[in-house]
């Protein structure tokens, strides 16, 4: 898929999410969503929509979802966020090019995370980030942090603790 089409397949996907209603908690959308990024993520699953996942991670409890998923160890999710990166037109990379620096930062090489989180230097998370990075931050202390935040991103998905649910 070109970048082009990748584009006009992720602004139909848009048109048709109402954020008043789908990024609602509990909603159908947030649900499907995270159970996408889920399985984009853990399934080694080819049957996603690369442009719809990409739209999905503007809403930040869906971003925040996909950051709790992450792990630095399992070297698929490293091949995910770089297809996305690779796949997806620039404008709309931000997103997963900081969980890419979130991917280098928990692995210990904050030279690599803050190359990535540059490269988005406008997005919120990758502002943070970087302030993370300049103050010296321990990785575990950041990866602590995400999984206490990951609870309640589940909570505010799927209304409970998801049970199934591995990181």
């Amino acid at each position: 898929m070109t970048k082009a089409e990748f584009r006009k397949q992720y602004l139909e996907y848009k048109k048709q999410v109402n954020p008043e209603v789908d990024w609602q908690a509990g909603s159908d959308w947030m649900i499907t969503s995270a159970r996408a990024v889920e399985s984009y993520l853990n399934d080694n699953n080819e049957d996603y929509h690369l442009p719809k996942l990409v739209a999905s991670l503007e809403n930040l409890q869906i971003r925040d979802y996909f950051l709790g998923l992450l792990d630095h160890n399992n070297s698929e999710h490293w091949v995910r966020v770089d297809r996305i990166i690779r796949e997806c037109p620039v404008a709309l990379a931000k997103p997963a090019i900081t969980l890419m620096g979130v991917l280098f930062f928990e692995s210990g090489r904050t030279e690599s995370a803050i190359h990535y989180f540059d490269k988005a230097p406008k997005y919120p998370l990758s502002k943070l980030m970087l302030r993370v990075a300049y103050a010296g931050w321990a990785p575990n202390t950041l990866e602590e942090m995400r999984q206490n935040l990951h609870q309640t991103v589940v909570h505010n998905i799927f209304g409970e603790i998801k049970e199934e649910v591995s990181v």
